[in-house]
């Protein structure tokens, strides 16, 4: 995560994070998959923008899952 701030200090909150999770592979799969099913049948997913927040809602929103989901492509 430090490395790519290190790199572009305007990379976006969730690529650093979505990255970051990916590459120690913090989260199971499935934990993944349970925590986010919901809201992706819903189509209830946040925006690159919402992502992009520095609050605390960036964990209630499940931007680490999603993050991690979008760096995974």
């Amino acid at each position: 995560m430090w490395l790519i701030g290190d790199l572009n200090s305007l990379a976006p909150k969730w690529l650093c994070q979505g990255i970051a999770g990916y590459e120690v592979k913090q989260m199971p799969d499935e934990f993944i998959e349970n925590s986010t099913s919901e809201q992706i049948y819903n189509l209830v997913i946040p925006t690159f923008q919402t992502l992009n927040s520095a609050g605390w809602d960036f964990e209630t929103m499940n931007g680490f899952q999603f993050s991690y989901l979008i760096g995974e492509l």
